[in-house]
């Protein structure tokens, strides 16, 4: 009696299928994978940071009162406004001491370099949260404070790449009447899409106005 089996060629075969199959089928897989941490990560960084701001306001004033970093410091603007409600923060000086190779690491969605730095003087104030989330806050406030010092970039995996907007980097502002809100949120659809493919900068506007969601049509490169 012979007994059925299969042939080393047809073994071969069979396992090269597969392979060519996985190997068309794992990155769109492992790109989704990525996709949905960083909607969740985003959203509850975002949660994490509304949430001190607002209680920070309800010791301190409203935010249009806040004095200036880089009148008293960077550090001491952080040690009052921002450590007391934030739970295990680190606050780093430096940027080798946030965990990046220079200053200025960062890339905007186009490929080109990002002109802000991880810490300058005092007008920085940058802190990575338990998680591991990098955050830097411009240290302006107050009533006569600028657009540009009232910005907050969030990079989800500090120092790790790609270090570029819109995929593991993101912008907020805190606004006037005391919120954060995505960089862009005041602007319109073609706008937010367009400065999003651009630059990466209106991205996380984008993923809110998607229901925080990163669609199919984001440009994730």
């Amino acid at each position: 009696m012979y007994k059925k089996a299969f042939t080393m060629s047809e073994v071969l075969i069979t396992i090269g299928i597969i392979g060519v199959v996985a190997a068309m089928t794992l990155p769109g897989v492992i790109q989704g994978y990525k996709k949905k941490q960083t909607e969740v990560h985003l959203q509850k960084v975002y949660t994490i940071l509304s949430q001190a701001f607002m209680q920070s306001q309800l010791k301190n004033g409203e935010y249009a009162s806040w004095g200036q970093g880089f009148d008293m410091g960077a550090e001491e603007y952080f040690k009052i406004y921002w450590e007391p409600y934030l739970q295990k923060v680190i606050y780093c000086k430096t940027y080798d001491q946030c965990g990046y190779k220079s200053n200025k690491p960062w890339f905007l969605n186009n490929g080109t370099a990002y002109d802000y730095s991880v810490e300058i003087n005092d007008y920085r104030a940058p802190f990575i949260l338990s998680d591991g989330t990098f955050i830097s806050v411009s240290t302006g406030g107050g009533i006569d404070s600028t657009f540009s010092e009232n910005l907050i970039n969030v990079d989800l995996n500090a120092g790790g790449m790609p270090n570029k907007l819109g995929i593991d980097l993101f912008v907020f502002v805190r606004t006037e009447n005391g919120l954060i809100k995505p960089y862009g949120y005041d602007k319109t659809d073609d706008y937010i899409n367009d400065e999003c493919r651009q630059t990466g900068r209106t991205c996380a506007e984008l993923i809110v106005r998607s229901g925080w969601k990163i669609n199919k049509n984001y440009p994730w490169r």
